[in-house]
C-alpha cells in the first residue's frame, strides 16, 4: 500500500474513534454520582460542554444557543471575558441537561454547584422536550440563563471586585433571564411587578432604607423580589448601575455617583411601585380576550379523588392580572348547573406562555371554565369572554404516566 494513503487511512480512523467515544470522560459529574451511570452525548464549545441524552439533541441546541447569549451579556453588561476564573483557576463548565428528575434538577429547580477542586462547575437543569419537564420553553431558557448568569458573575466577583449581598446576585441573574433572553420572558415584567406589590406591599411601605430592608424582604424571596428593586434601580439610574455593583456597595453607589441616599432610594421604590401597581391593575381585560384552557394530562390519587393539573395558554395575549374559575358540575342531565369561584394559582401570564392555572380534587363528571377580569372589577363588561369547558374525566383530560 502507498505510504501515503496507508497514513491518511490511519489518520482517518484515529479521528473516527476520536469523534465516536463515548462520552464518559467529560460527563462524568463529580457532585451527583447518579448521573454517571446513565448514558450521554456530549457539545462542547470550549467554554462549556453540554451533556445530554441522545434522544434530545434538538434541546441542545437551543441550550447552545442561549448559553452563548449569557455569555454576550457578561461580556456586553459586566465585561466578563473568558474563560471564566474562580480564585486563580480557569473552571470547566459542564451543563448536565438531564432527562429525568434528580435531586437537583427538576421541572422547577436548576443547580449551580462549585467548586469542590476550584476548578469543575456543574449546571444540572431538566431538558425541556423531557415529559417530566412539562412548561414552556421560554421557562428553560431564563432558569438557563439565571444560572449562567451565576457562573459567570464567579469571574465579575474575582479581587479586587466586590461580592454583592446574595439578593443583589441572584436578582441580577433574573434580570437577566426576564429582560434579555425571549419576548415572552421580557412580557412577564409587569406580571413581575404586580406580584411583588400584592405580596410584599406592607413590607416595602413600611421600610426604611434600600439596605436593611431590603435584606430582610428578600430573605424569604430572593428572587421576585429582588428582581424588581433592580428593575426599579435600572428604570431610575440606568442599567450600567448593575455592573457598578460588583465595584462599590450601593449605599456608597447612590450617595457617589447618583447623589441620593438608601433613604430617598426606598422613598422612591415606594412611589414607583405603586404607580407601576396602579398602571398594570386599571389595564381592563377586554371582553375580546379568550383564555384557552387545555389539559396538560397531569393527574394524581389523593385520599379525596382524584387531583389534574390544567394550564391557560394565553394566545399572545395579556389578561388582567388576577383569574375567576368558574367550576361547573352536574351528575345528571336534570340537575341545574352549580358554580364556584377560586383564586387562581397562576405564576404568570403573558405572550406564548403556558402556566399553570388550577389543580383540583375531584370525581368525575366535572367541567371547569374560565376568564379574566381585574381585581375589585369582575362585571362583564370589564371581564374577557369565558374559556373553553375542560371536561375533568380520565379518559379526556388525563393520560397514565
Amino acid at each position: 500500500m502507498d505510504p501515503n494513503v496507508a497514513t491518511l487511512a490511519c489518520l482517518a480512523a484515529c479521528l473516527l474513534c476520536l469523534f465516536s467515544a463515548p462520552a464518559w470522560a467529560a460527563c462524568e459529574s463529580l457532585y451527583d454520582r447518579q448521573l454517571n451511570e446513565w448514558s450521554w452525548s456530549t457539545f462542547s464549545e470550549g467554554r462549556y460542554t453540554i451533556c445530554y441524552a441522545p434522544e434530545y439533541t434538538e434541546d441542545t441546541f437551543v441550550a447552545a444557543e442561549w448559553i452563548d447569549n449569557a455569555f454576550r451579556i457578561a461580556l456586553d453588561k459586566y465585561g466578563v471575558v473568558p474563560p471564566v476564573q474562580r480564585r486563580g483557576h480557569t473552571l470547566t463548565i459542564t451543563i448536565f441537561m438531564v432527562p429525568r428528575p434528580t435531586s437537583r434538577a427538576n421541572s422547577s429547580t436548576a443547580t449551580v454547584i462549585c467548586c469542590q477542586d476550584s476548578v469543575s462547575l456543574e449546571i444540572h437543569i431538566m431538558t425541556p422536550s423531557s415529559r417530566d419537564y412539562g412548561r414552556p420553553v421560554d421557562d428553560f431558557i431564563k432558569t438557563l440563563t439565571h444560572e449562567m448568569m451565576n457562573t459567570l458573575h464567579y469571574e465579575a466577583r474575582e479581587p479586587p471586585n466586590l461580592s454583592p449581598p446574595l439578593w443583589i446576585r441572584e436578582g441580577l441573574a433574573e434580570y437577566e433571564g426576564y429582560y434579555n433572553t425571549t419576548p415572552g420572558n421580557r412580557a412577564k415584567v409587569d406580571w413581575l411587578i404586580d406580584y411583588v406589590y400584592e405580596n410584599k406591599r406592607d413590607s416595602i411601605l413600611y421600610g426604611r432604607t434600600l439596605l436593611d430592608d431590603v435584606a430582610q424582604i428578600m430573605s424569604t424571596d430572593r428572587y421576585y423580589g429582588s428582581t424588581v428593586v433592580l428593575i426599579f434601580l435600572a428604570d431610575q439610574f440606568g442599567e450600567d448601575l448593575h455592573a457598578q455593583l460588583f465595584e462599590e456597595p450601593l449605599s456608597e453607589l447612590l450617595h457617589e455617583r447618583y447623589g441620593t441616599t438608601a433613604l430617598q432610594a426606598f422613598e422612591d421604590l415606594r412611589v414607583w411601585l405603586y404607580r407601576k401597581h396602579q398602571a398594570i391593575d386599571d389595564r381592563p381585560a377586554g371582553a375580546d380576550y379568550t383564555p384557552n384552557m387545555a389539559c396538560t394530562g397531569r393527574y394524581w390519587y389523593t385520599n379525596s379523588g382524584i387531583s389534574f393539573e390544567v394550564r391557560i395558554l394565553n394566545n399572545d395575549r395579556r389578561p388582567a392580572n388576577h383569574e375567576v374559575f368558574q367550576q361547573q358540575y352536574r351528575r345528571d342531565a336534570s340537575r341545574p348547573w352549580t358554580t364556584k369561584s377560586s383564586l387562581a394559582l397562576v405564576l404568570g401570564n403573558t405572550s406564548g406562555f403556558s402556566t399553570p392555572l388550577f389543580t383540583s380534587v375531584s370525581s368525575p363528571p366535572f367541567q371547569w371554565r374560565a376568564r379574566s377580569c381585574p381585581r375589585q372589577r369582575q362585571t362583564d363588561n370589564v371581564c374577557s369572554n369565558w374559556s373553553n369547558i375542560i371536561n375533568w374525566t380520565a379518559a379526556s383530560c388525563a393520560r397514565s404516566r
